[in-house]
């Protein structure tokens, strides 16, 4: 949470909740793939569930709060659903490239790891693509670069 208060305040009130969502997801996952004391780090957290309740309800609020951004209806029962398997996709998809898995190098593996989370809003390609392009650059333009959330 701390992350997306600083690239909120970082980005002023005239960018989205999307977008602010996007940039984070980006940010943190970037960081942790270009830091091998963070991926460590990160893969056995994930390696022993920790924080699992954390996680979820994490994903469960910022999902529900793009939901309701983008005025789109859903079901709690959907919403849990959706946290769970998008917890798990996370969690597995890392780990099969911490160990070498993937034929694909860490900018894949953040891209796909924020367009599954965005799937559940039904957003256009065009406009994620430039969202997830945008917070790249932004996440290597170094701005929050004081900012050490894990290590």
């Amino acid at each position: 949470m701390g992350l997306y208060n600083s690239i909120s305040e970082t980005m002023g009130q005239e960018a989205t909740l999307f977008t602010k969502y996007c940039f984070t997801l980006v940010c943190f996952f970037d960081d942790i793939l270009k830091d091998s004391k963070n991926a460590r780090f990160y893969y056995e957290i994930l390696e022993k569930d920790a924080s699992r309740k954390e996680r979820l309800y994490l994903i469960k609020t910022f999902n529900r709060s793009c939901l309701d951004f983008f005025n789109k209806s859903y079901e709690k029962d959907d919403l849990d659903a959706y946290a769970i398997t998008n917890y798990g996709a996370q969690k597995e998809i890392y780990m099969d490239y911490y160990d070498r898995e993937l034929p694909f190098d860490a900018h894949k593996v953040v891209e796909y790891l924020v367009r599954n989370t965005f799937r559940i809003l039904a957003i256009d390609k065009e406009t994620l693509d430039n969202t997830i392009e945008q917070a790249f650059r932004f996440s290597e333009s170094g701005q929050l670069s004081e900012i050490r959330f894990l290590i």
